[in-house]
């Protein structure tokens, strides 16, 4: 009779070792497949962004190149635009013959999420040539590197410029002297 104690206390020692390790392996199997969908979740999120930030930035490239072209109104937000055609309103004159742009080259282009949407930061540089190409000599062309930060928002669907400040990083003539000297 102590045989059969001794193997019964043996085999429900058995079965409660091997109840503690199947639970053990069910919850880690668990917890890994909780942590491996998180993973695709971020995965996935980070392949949204990443894309999204692509676009950004070839829109970004289009927009510089219309900006100076004259053609940048079609990538404003409704207020922007609103605002951009009030200020043409307030009393400032344009002749409506603008300048050829020649030796445009992006420099850098940074995007980055914000709150309302993706604040772009550029570098770039143009040479201008004149009203209606004007400056036939390359000496005589107007060299300008700018910086651009752009504000995006997506409005009905697209990307759209909600806020542009373009402000002259150094004239043309100056980046041009300091690459010479050194």
């Amino acid at each position: 009779m102590r045989k059969l104690d001794l193997r019964i206390i043996l085999m429900g020692i058995a079965i409660l070792a091997l109840a503690l390790i199947s639970f053990n392996l069910y919850l880690a199997s668990s917890e890994a497949k909780e942590e491996n969908h998180l993973l695709k979740e971020e995965v996935e999120r980070l392949k949204t962004v990443q894309s999204t930030e692509q676009a950004i930035y070839t829109r970004t490239e289009d927009f510089l190149e219309a900006t100076l072209e004259g053609g940048s109104i079609d990538f404003f937000s409704a207020a922007f635009r609103e605002e951009a055609e009030a200020e043409l309103d307030g009393g400032k004159d344009f002749h409506g013959s603008r300048s050829q742009m020649e030796n445009f080259e992006v420099f850098n282009i940074s995007v980055r999420e914000v709150e309302d949407g993706y604040g772009v930061y550029a570098i770039y540089k143009v040479s201008l040539t004149g009203v209606e190409g004007e400056l036939e000599n390359p000496g005589e062309q107007s060299l300008l590197y700018l910086t651009s930060r752009i504000q995006w928002i997506q409005e009905d669907g697209e990307w759209k410029v909600d806020a542009h400040d373009l402000q002259p990083l150094a004239s043309g003539q100056e980046v041009e002297e300091a690459l010479e000297n050194g």
